[in-house]
């Protein structure tokens, strides 16, 4: 086994963990090395790693001797269904394999006009005005109405994604307390929380359904991924996905799809802010007239490396947990079956021996010529594997409209120079980033 962390260590600093684990962990990486065994909570073992190539046997060489753990499967599925996120084994290989297509840049290329017309809207009807803006939140509302019109097109008004969105997030801040701290479960039980998690997650599913079933009855097709979730087939059976499955795929969708792109959109703005060469870089590579395709949105090559360096120093999904099916070995060490796995992308990402001067922004690192010779599995901001985040290209897509838009039409300054960090189940800002915006043109 890897070096461990002695059990009173772990105890010690479990309290401060709980709100922020991270300054814990790195002092740890520097003490015990890139992988570590511990006592998660100081009672259950397991490993911490950031050394690539642990990471990529867990998660590409040998997958499939690996799982999620009950956090996700379990806990979280609870309150979002049995979709791509929460799934596992062959159940999960069926539904990965149905919905892939979905994701091809084809049918992608389909959403870029829509993508286009949300963000437009959103910052002419919050930032054409100026004035003092919440960076976070911002990005928070903005992400989940392009994932609402996209999965849905016009199927929810305004004030019903508003709804769907304060629903999905409390859902999500329950499911953050319930992995965090494990001794309150009983208490959230007696207390009543559980009971109010459960109706608003059954609020939510009901909002869902009744738009996938008035999709149905209509017969009406939409240029969204809701008609393309209707239109697979199974390819054993050539059977449709079930309400239920549609249901938990879409809830999938927007949970997971929403969250990280706001994170991401958010602490690249904030590091834009910081440094505003790069904006003039993103104005003079962004088409006059928007976007019409897909093509134009990847030929933003300075955007792109921009955002990429961005997810690097705050990767939003900031670790990955396995366990481990079986006895395996890796490198020098060995390990038993039901071996709990933390990769800590963060830690990973801000190694200095992958990445020199890692607390620098520096966008050229992601220049296209440089990317063969980095060390695989050093940069895995969406995952990596068979289990590579299904709608990566989408989120990138977004994302680069979303910052040459900002680029092309607004001036923005930070009000709070000093964003400290939030670590839930994505790597958020400690605040909600205030900023002042005035109108380019």
């Amino acid at each position: 086994m890897p070096p461990k962390v002695p059990r009173r260590t772990s105890l010690r600093h479990a309290a401060k963990a709980v709100h922020n684990p991270i300054p814990f962990l790195t002092e740890n990486i520097k003490n015990f090395g890139k992988a570590y065994s511990f006592h998660i909570g100081g009672v259950r073992k397991g490993i911490l790693t950031t050394d690539p190539e642990m990471i990529q046997h867990i998660l590409q060489k040998n997958n499939r001797n690996y799982r999620k753990s009950r956090m996700q499967t379990e806990i979280l599925g609870h309150y979002v269904g049995k979709g791509l996120l929460t799934s596992e084994g062959a159940f999960w290989l069926r539904q990965r394999r149905l919905i892939q297509p979905a994701f091809h840049r084809s049918k992608l290329n389909g959403l870029v006009g829509i993508v286009q017309e949300e963000i437009e809207k959103f910052f002419s009807a919050n930032w054409k005005n100026g004035g003092r803006r919440e960076l976070y939140t911002d990005m928070h509302h903005l992400a989940f109405r392009v994932v609402a019109r996209s999965l849905f097109s016009t199927a929810l008004d305004d004030a019903e994604i508003l709804d769907l969105s304060k629903q999905i997030s409390a859902i999500q801040s329950f499911v953050v307390k319930r992995i965090r701290q494990p001794y309150l479960h009983y208490w959230l039980h007696l207390n009543g929380q559980m009971r109010h998690h459960d109706r608003v997650s059954a609020s939510v599913r009901q909002t869902i359904l009744d738009v996938i079933r008035k999709r149905k009855d209509s017969g009406a097709e939409s240029n969204d991924l809701l008609s393309l979730l209707l239109s697979v087939r199974y390819e054993d059976t050539g059977e449709p996905m079930s309400e239920e499955q549609i249901l938990d795929e879409s809830l999938i969708l927007f949970t997971a799809g929403h969250e990280t792109t706001a994170v991401a959109l958010s602490w690249t703005f904030y590091l834009l802010a910081k440094h505003p060469q790069y904006l003039e870089m993103i104005r003079e590579e962004t088409p006059s007239g928007g976007f019409t395709s897909l093509e134009e949105v990847m030929r933003m090559q300075m955007t792109t490396q921009v955002i990429e360096e961005s997810m690097r120093i705050y990767p939003p999904a900031w670790l990955i947990d396995r366990l481990s099916n079986s006895d395996d070995a890796v490198g020098n060490f060995s390990y038993p079956k039901d071996t709990f796995f933390i990769i800590w992308i963060y830690g990973l990402h801000n190694d200095p021996d992958l990445w020199p001067h890692p607390e620098v922004f520096d966008p050229g690192r992601f220049d296209p010529a440089l990317k063969k010779a980095r060390k695989p599995f050093s940069y895995i901001p969406f995952g990596a594997g068979p289990r590579l985040c299904i709608g990566h290209q989408f989120a990138m897509m977004e994302m680069i409209q979303a910052v040459a838009h900002v680029a092309t039409n607004y001036n923005y300054e930070l009000i709070d120079h000093d964003v400290g960090l939030r670590p839930l189940v994505t790597l958020r800002p400690k605040s909600t980033v205030p900023i002042t915006v005035s109108d380019l043109r």
